[in-house]
């Protein structure tokens, strides 16, 4: 009776399923059969199979692999009459070709499966097979359409893997070198435990999805691309950690997960491609952003070098943290309406010209650097928050566009310059430092409640006419540069212990007692102005084409002048404006500035005499230069005044000095 059922069963599937080839057929039911694979009772031709073998019986049954057991053709698993076969492998098991249909493959931990390739493939639809244990796939995993491979334990890719259908990963695939899954189906990781581990590059192009917490590791940095052609997902609650390797994503990823990754890690994301974070992500590894990088919720972290070459967008309520190397290169954008955070010693590195247009914070140790004047704009909000320290160093250019708060440490050095072009103000407890070549530019409306200080310069260069105030303190500066359109005034008592330089179209108005302990430069067509209050400084230089300005009244006649220490070389022009109160007689003589030398001679004179102002002489006025000061007198040169007659009193002496000029050549 057995032996008629064997040969039944043989020969209905000689033609149907082996193509007209005989395969030893294994019997499910029968006398003295145990379930055991090494049971000559079990197989159809009535000896155990080397060579091909089916186990396609109908139902749910076991087959158990006890002994050491290695087939060189095909080893085909269910498909066929609803066979939904169960193999135990727990021995060593080879095959050349497993044809899996249906079933399950259960590999003992102290087993293992040596297969040279795979092939998924069955004419029911929504097949599952299921391979959990040590499985080594030296050849081919094809997994047809319609068609799920679920791997349950450690399994060995050693070549191609096509997947149509489903491949889901829920124990570690180890991916040999060259390793490259491809097809139209969709690799999965799932079930909590999941891992990609590498041995060498390898590449994904299929698509990927992960579903709860998996892994891709690797050793000596081996690199996993991923080209598919749909976006990855990260899904919800899932978390993908990257150990120790380079993944490379060449297609749009969706985080609404996790990504750790440890600090032996790289993720790059590729150009023409995007990123979108819906969720708190922390990357410790370095990333390479090539393309566009959307972070819509939560927080990202960066703790690694990140290199930036693409577009960062955050959005409202989100936030980018950057705590590790930042390289931010030529044409980069960050944008949104969300805020980034530069804290925990941050480096930013610029090359070329970049913007941030989000809102910033800097908290902690932050250091902006560059190299080639690159330069760094913000376009939002910025704030250096109180006990935190922000250091702009090499040649880096760093503007912020609107408004800046500085509570904490702002340190320009080593040929940087930090541009205020909005408003804001730094407090009293503030500490701004411009040391070596540093510069601090503020051409917005940025008032200085804090002292800035150090070897650099403090410039005041506004491209449109704005007013500036120097309150009542010492500033430790290097050189105070006043600049542009701006005008910049004393507010109080005021000590700059370097240079000062008046540049441009702009005006210093020394309105209260104010001391230069270095040299006073006024160039191009800027101004001096001295308003009422002196000013002490070791040297000047009056150049041709700007204005020394002096504002006179009965109570600061002789006082309310530039007093230097050292020489003074005049050029340029001299105004002088007296107001009411100046009774200036025929032998007044009026200080307008002191020096120990003096060099030059101003080339015009403009007297500005309020009209109640009392003249003994219409002889006009002039300058004379004294060793120890210059002195304006009624002379016989008349220059300008602004009185009504000013213009014509001026040609008519011209005249007069013209014809007296002839009638003493004449005899």
């Amino acid at each position: 009776m057995q032996t008629m059922l064997k040969v039944v069963t043989l020969l209905a599937l000689i033609s149907s399923t082996y193509g007209g080839v005989i395969a030893n057929v294994w019997v499910a039911i029968g006398l003295g059969l145990d379930g055991n694979w090494e049971n000559p009772l079990h197989w159809a031709l009535s000896a155990v199979p080397d060579v091909d073998a089916s186990i396609i019986a109908a139902g749910d049954f076991t087959v158990n692999v006890n002994a050491v057991t290695s087939l060189s053709g095909t080893l085909t698993i269910g498909g066929v009459l609803n066979s939904v076969p169960t193999l135990n492998v727990n021995n060593k098991l080879t095959v050349g070709t497993l044809q899996l249909r249906s079933g399950v493959i259960n590999i003992a931990q102290n087993a293992s499966m040596n297969v040279n390739s795979i092939q998924i493939d069955s004419s029911l639809t929504d097949e599952v097979v299921i391979i959990t244990g040590p499985l080594f796939v030296s050849g081919q995993l094809v997994v047809s359409a319609g068609n799920t491979l679920v791997l349950r334990g450690s399994a060995f890719l050693n070549n191609t893997v096509s997947v149509a259908g489903d491949l889901a990963i829920q124990g570690t695939a180890t991916l040999a070198s060259n390793t490259e899954i491809s097809g139209d189906g969709t690799l999965t990781l799932q079930g909590g435990n999941s891992a990609l581990s590498l041995e060498g590059d390898a590449t994904i192009s299929s698509a990927l999805s992960i579903e709860d917490s998996a892994e891709i590791q690797a050793s000596a940095q081996s690199t996993l691309t991923i080209t598919a052609a749909t976006a990855i997902d990260l899904a919800a609650q899932a978390q993908l950690t990257i150990t120790d390797a380079v993944v490379d994503f060449r297609s749009d990823v969706s985080v609404r997960g996790q990504i750790v990754a440890n600090a032996g890690s790289t993720i790059i994301f590729g150009a023409s491609h995007k990123v979108t974070v819906t969720a708190d992500t922390t990357i410790d590894g370095a990333v390479q952003l090539y393309g566009q990088a959307s972070v819509q919720a939560g927080t990202l972290i960066h703790r690694g070098s990140v290199w930036l070459h693409g577009t960062y967008n955050v959005t409202t309520s989100a936030v980018v943290a950057l705590e590790g190397q930042i390289t931010v290169n030529s044409a980069v954008a960050i944008t949104g309406s969300g805020s980034v955070a530069v804290r925990n010693n941050a480096h930013v590195i610029v090359n070329g010209t970049s913007r941030i247009a989000s809102q910033v914070t800097f908290s902690a140790q932050s250091r902006v650097s560059a190299s080639s004047r690159a330069a760094l704009n913000f376009g939002a909000s910025a704030a250096v928050q109180a006990q935190s320290q922000l250091q702009v160093i090499g040649d880096a250019v760093v503007t912020f566009e609107a408004s800046l708060a500085v509570q904490g440490n702002v340190t320009v050095d080593d040929d940087a310059e930090v541009v205020i072009q909005g408003s804001g103000s730094c407090n009293a407890a503030a500490n701004m430092l411009v040391s070596n070549n540093g510069r601090l530019t503020i051409t917005g409306d940025f008032t200085l409640n804090c002292n800035p200080h150090g070897s650099g310069t403090l410039s005041f260069s506004s491209q449109t006419a704005r007013n500036y105030t120097l309150t009542a303190a010492a500033y430790a500066i290097g050189t105070l540069e006043v600049g542009a359109e701006s005008s910049v005034h004393t507010a109080g008592d005021v000590t700059v212990q370097g240079a000062v330089v008046v540049k441009g179209n702009a005006q210093l108005a020394v309105e209260h007692a104010t001391t230069v302990q270095g040299q006073i430069s006024v160039t191009a067509q800027s101004s001096l102005v001295m308003a009422g209050s002196a000013c002490n400084a070791a040297s000047a230089r009056i150049e041709a084409s700007s204005n020394y300005v002096v504002m006179v009244s009965s109570d600061t006649a002789n006082d309310a002048v530039l007093t230097l220490s050292g020489a003074a070389a005049i050029a340029g022009s001299i105004e002088v404006n007296l107001d009411a109160t100046v009774n200036f007689q025929a032998d007044t003589e009026l200080v307008l500035m002191k020096y120990a030398s003096h060099t030059g001679a101003f080339a015009s004179l403009n007297v500005n005499a309020a009209a109640s102002t009392k003249r003994q002489s219409d002889s006009g006025y002039s300058v004379r230069y004294d060793d120890d000061k210059a002195v304006l007198v009624q002379g016989e040169v008349i220059v300008t005044t602004n009185e009504e007659d000013s213009g014509a009193v001026s040609q008519v002496v011209s005249m007069i000095a013209i014809v007296l000029a002839i009638f003493g050549l004449m005899f």
